[in-house]
């Protein structure tokens, strides 16, 4: 059994530790995601780390007041889990999740919220249900591409979490338009890939679009990276440059 221990994340650390196995401010997708989380302290994000016996971060739980969370989730006065991960593999498989996960419930709990709600999604760039369940989640809601809402729920008598897929504005209705926020480090590298490849290989301008500077309708389930083309949502989560290139030659060849 490795060793761990919990932390609490502040704008004083943010800087200094590592997010999603990233860990250098000279990284653009890094030093983004550490301004977003000290701004966004102050609307109640809250981000505890998993560290290691060397005082590394191996893993960490992300969440916020569901009115601030980028998810399509509609759960007034409950917290919104936006991340939960472990980076180490040696730390997988041993019960550190289910104790993030926790300590995200108890915080809710001390600070009088009516619940704990995420959205999840068996594959990658989400966690899956499993470990939610085990904890005494329920799942509540489901839509297409197996994106589902599950909830811890403290307060018996507040309303049930749903999802809110809102509209796609009729602006964004041709060309191709990526969303995204730096809440997740590896939008930057994504947006800037995608865009080389759509000018280089289709003479393409994409349009990038920062979610939380445009204040835009929820549309998409992944809620911080999404990727429009023609009206068609043709990537939910962040996609490497051989992934965006595959789904464009489909769509144009």
């Amino acid at each position: 059994m490795v060793s761990n221990c919990i932390i609490d994340g502040n704008p004083s650390i943010f800087s200094s530790m590592s997010m999603c196995g990233y860990k250098d401010l000279k990284n653009e997708g890094y030093a983004c995601k550490v301004d977003w989380n000290i701004r966004m302290y102050e609307r109640g994000m809250r981000y505890d780390y998993l560290i290691d016996e060397k005082g590394n971060a191996v893993g960490g739980v992300e969440y916020l007041p569901a009115e601030h969370s980028l998810r399509p989730i509609h759960a007034p006065g409950y917290l919104a889990i936006n991340c939960l991960y472990i980076m180490k593999k040696s730390y997988k498989g041993q019960g550190f999740g289910a104790q993030l996960l926790e300590k995200c419930v108890n915080y809710a709990k001390e600070n009088n919220f009516e619940g704990v709600v995420a959205i999840v999604r068996k594959g990658s760039w989400m966690a899956d249900s499993s470990l939610f369940l085990k904890q005494g989640f329920v799942s509540i809601d489901k839509i297409n591409n197996g994106y589902e809402i599950v909830s811890y729920c403290i307060n018996n008598k507040a309303d049930l979490p749903k999802f809110k897929i809102e509209a796609i504005p009729e602006k964004y209705s041709t060309g191709l338009h990526i969303f995204y926020s730096c809440q997740c480090p590896y939008t930057i590298k994504a947006v800037t890939d995608i865009r080389e490849i759509a000018k280089n290989e289709f003479d393409i301008q994409a349009n990038a679009v920062n979610l939380e500077e445009n204040n835009l309708p929820k549309f998409s389930p992944f809620g911080t990276f999404h990727i429009l083309y023609n009206g068609e949502l043709i990537a939910f989560h962040p996609v490497s440059g051989t992934r965006f290139r595959n789904i464009m030659r489909k769509r144009i060849e």
